[in-house]
């Protein structure tokens, strides 16, 4: 067969006439799969192997009825009522808000902790106060920066394949990292469609980071209550741990690969040993390709990677009180296409000392000392399999973009050992 869109060789549209030109790969199931008597075949990717089908037939029949009920573009589910001077919107009532007071604290931990090792380096959500956030959207509508835009396109094809995981009941849907209005509706849209009414937390390393897209979601959405929260990856699954209803837990923006590949698999542990049996867990993933694409993705020709890499100066500044120049630091980025990892630095352009006056801490930077600001870790298919197999998870199904670049990865704790 001729290559494909997708760029793969022997790669097909999923047959069935559905309309959308998307590639599935099924993967092999396991409790909680949909209903193997609803299973239709579908070609995979010719260098992964076949294994058992959870696609099912009853997309389609959602599929054919949604435009009759879903609202024009642009346009919300329903209208609100005129609201009363003085009285809270219908949309305040269906918003929680909560912030984290402990936030500066954690980010002195975290700069005193990471400035003080060797190699020199600092967690990537540190760079997301509210300004940070602002930097990262921009760069997301960057071309060079394709990862939430591919998401978007993978479950604006693949979403309605999400609420057949869930027989029962509405799922609590939880997301961890920086919201995507458009991605996020994207699985929430399906989700509603399938329930009628549907609650989603989006935990966050700042309010900017979810505020804002909880309010348009609720805007976009009048059957959906949400809350905004600003919390660390645990923070999120203990949410879906707790909740009564199923947790669906939503993890873009390719955040796996920003460890390495030994903490990756310790922080699936983590996630697989919080999460409930019925839970599912949607984790996007950046693939493996050609290095220019993978650093203009983080070092993109406009600049804007850099300026959000150089924030953490800004931050050490205006938040710890630092006596550095800006100016005295250049900007990096690396990636090896054999291990797969791209790192981000702010360099040290000359010998210099710089006095941290919340931390009462001297920092003594030599001449081209860097400070690593971002990993990001690009996997095979055949690695993210062997990941969640070490971390006691199934993969039952994995989407790819029309181009091959990311993937979302459809997992649940694997059942004990018998």
């Amino acid at each position: 067969a001729a290559a494909c869109a997708c760029g793969w060789a022997g790669a097909r549209p999923t047959p069935g006439g559905l309309g959308r030109r998307a590639w599935r790969v099924p993967l092999f199931g396991g409790p909680g799969a949909p209903p193997p008597a609803a299973a239709r075949r579908v070609e995979s990717r010719a260098d992964e192997p076949l294994r058992q089908n959870v696609i099912t037939e009853q997309v389609a029949g959602r599929r054919s009825s949604r435009c009759a009920r879903r609202p024009a573009a642009g346009q919300s589910e329903g209208r609100s009522s005129d609201v009363a001077p003085g009285t809270r919107s219908p949309l305040e009532t269906r918003l929680e808000v909560q912030d984290d007071p402990r936030s500066a604290e954690a980010f002195a931990r975290a700069m005193t902790r990471g400035l003080g090792s060797a190699p020199r380096a600092i967690d990537a959500r540190w760079l997301l106060d509210d300004a940070g956030v602002a930097l990262l959207r921009e760069l997301r509508r960057q071309p060079d920066h394709y990862v939430a835009t591919a998401e978007r396109q993978v479950l604006e094809a693949r979403a309605d394949a999400v609420p057949l995981y869930f027989p029962d009941k509405a799922p609590l849907v939880v997301e961890y990292g920086v919201a995507d209005t458009a991605r996020t509706g994207a699985l929430l849209t399906e989700l509603l469609e399938a329930f009628g009414s549907l609650e989603y937390v989006a935990v966050g390393p700042s309010l900017a980071a979810v505020e804002p897209p909880c309010r348009e979601l609720l805007a976009a959405h009048p059957r959906l209550s949400a809350k905004a929260q600003v919390g660390r990856l645990e923070d999120a699954l203990a949410v879906a741990r707790a909740a009564t209803s199923p947790g669906c837990v939503f993890w873009p923006g390719a955040d796996l690969g920003a460890r390495e590949r030994a903490e990756a698999i310790g922080t699936l542990r983590s996630v697989s040993s919080i999460l409930r049996g019925r839970a599912l867990l949607v984790a996007g993933v950046d693939l493996g390709k050609d290095p220019r694409v993978a650093e203009r993705c983080h070092a993109d020709r406009k600049g804007v990677g850099k300026r959000l890499h150089m924030h953490l100066l800004t931050r050490l500044v205006r938040e710890l009180g630092a006596d550095l120049d800006p100016a005295l630091f250049r900007h990096r980025t690396q990636y090896d296409a054999e291990s797969g990892r791209l790192d981000a630095f702010v360099v040290s352009r000359r010998s210099q000392a710089i006095r941290l006056a919340a931390l009462d801490l001297t920092v003594e930077l030599a001449k081209g000392e860097a400070i690593r600001v971002e990993t990001a870790t690009k996997f095979s298919p055949q690695e993210i399999d062997l990941t969640a197999r070490a971390a006691d998870l199934n993969v039952h199904e994995r989407w790819y973009d029309r181009d091959g670049r990311v993937c979302l990865n459809l997992m649940r704790p694997a059942p004990p050992a018998t």
